[in-house]
């Protein structure tokens, strides 16, 4: 009854015989396929290549984990073996071009985030100066910068933002007024932010089509550099 009762019931001494066995099974078959391939790519082709140095460090990590398990954090250190499932992405086309991709885009994302951060920035001082007297939403910097964070994701902006600010303003004789700026000052940010938000997707959008394009030039490559070693053989033989 107490062990149901835990969150994560701790393992019989069977479940960890059999879990210890298949953990040490899988390190060695992952040696075994590591030194397979530094054999037959030899040396340099061999650690030229950003993948199979991925993959020696992951396994290395593993089989130093199980020579060594006493060492301090080592079985934190296993569970980089997780990301051997990123070689997935070396072994399907699919997902080779959207990863790819993702890293081809990496640069001009990060510059169009900063070109966005920068103008929310902008804004939020702005909103510093115009509403933080009337709103705890923009108080100072950091509370203005979150609220335009939230008005770019679109999360209740008009409800929770900027209608509560459009009867802030008072006139002389202390009547509240509409105040017709509060609408041109989200709004014109709303439109900003999904222009360059827009920007994003254009880039990946581009970086996924020379990835494709890429892809299907390699596969031509290595088409005609197979029919021309196949047409090689046949004329050695006459």
């Amino acid at each position: 009854e107490i062990e149901w009762l835990e969150p994560l019931p701790s393992l019989t001494r069977d479940q960890e015989v059999i879990f210890t066995l298949l953990d040490d099974i899988f390190t060695w078959t992952f040696l075994v396929e590591l030194l397979w391939n530094m054999a037959g790519h030899l040396w340099w082709p061999f650690w030229l290549d950003g993948w199979n140095v991925f993959d020696f460090v992951v396994v290395a990590l593993g089989v130093i984990s199980v020579i060594f398990p006493q060492v301090p954090l080592m079985n934190d250190i296993r569970l980089l073996r997780v990301f051997r499932a990123v070689r997935l992405f070396r072994k399907l086309k699919s997902l080779r071009i959207i990863f790819n991709s993702l890293i081809a885009s990496l640069v001009p994302v990060i510059n169009s985030v900063l070109i966005l951060i920068i103008v929310t920035s902008m804004y939020a001082v702005i909103a510093v100066e115009l509403y933080g007297d009337t709103s705890s939403l923009f108080f100072d910097f950091q509370n203005a910068m979150f609220s335009m964070y939230q008005v770019a994701t679109g999360d209740s902006w008009a409800m929770g933002v900027a209608r509560p600010l459009f009867y802030n303003d008072r006139d002389e004789d202390g009547v509240t007024e509409f105040d017709s700026w509060v609408m041109a000052f989200f709004t014109s940010y709303t439109i900003v932010s999904i222009l360059l938000l827009n920007v994003v997707v254009a880039v990946l959008l581009d970086n996924f089509t020379k990835q494709i394009n890429l892809e299907n030039d390699k596969e031509k490559e290595a088409s005609v550099t197979n029919n021309v070693d196949h047409h090689c053989r046949v004329l050695d033989s006459l």
